[in-house]
């Protein structure tokens, strides 16, 4: 029997077990805080979902994002999925603008982004998809960068094929991460 992640029922949009657990671990990690810290991210306790992360330097002054780190299924889906590169890199043209801005949100406004929804990739398969992004802070406690994950399940599909992304028709909202600042947004 698969055991039961209870979180705050703020965060019941969030399905997918892994990603379930990843909030529960994060939110442990900051102690119901606003925001991780880059040392508590911890490689070892997030074994199961690194093939689906993705990890990115805030540039607060170019207000851009660097990638630092994707895991092998989001390089399959992003083939521009490189060190260094920026969002605009990676992505679509047509969507790198729009996800760059829900991207300022979550280190700004330090909040959790969840998405989920339709995908459809250049292969011509669709599927649901369904991606959480979070704060890291610097030592000072400052957004500094974020880490996500995703998970995309195609019809009838292995995992192990690669299925480059096309677009996504998603659903998307954010969640405050503190308890104090659930309440004050109530």
């Amino acid at each position: 029997m698969t055991e039961a992640i209870v979180l705050p029922q703020r965060f019941s949009v969030v399905r997918h077990p892994e990603l379930r657990r990843l909030v529960r671990y994060y939110r442990d990690a900051c102690a119901g805080g606003r925001m991780i810290s880059r040392e508590a991210l911890d490689p070892m306790l997030l074994k199961t979902v690194l093939p689906r992360v993705f990890y990115y330097d805030y540039d607060a002054e170019a207000d851009d994002f660097r990638l630092r780190l994707a895991g092998e299924e989001v390089r399959a889906v992003l083939p521009s999925a490189k060190r260094g590169a920026l969002v605009g890199d990676i992505l679509p043209a047509r969507d790198a603008e729009r996800i760059r801005g829900y991207y300022r949100r979550v280190v700004k406004e330090e909040l959790l982004l969840h998405s989920r929804g339709r995908v459809g990739f250049k292969s011509g398969e669709e599927g649901m998809g369904e991606r959480i992004v979070v704060p890291v802070g610097d030592a000072r406690g400052r957004p500094a960068q974020i880490f996500g994950a995703s998970f995309y399940e195609l019809e009838g599909k292995s995992r192990a094929t690669r299925h480059e992304f096309s677009f996504e028709l998603v659903e998307v909202s954010f969640i405050p991460l503190s308890d104090d600042a659930a309440a004050s947004a109530d």
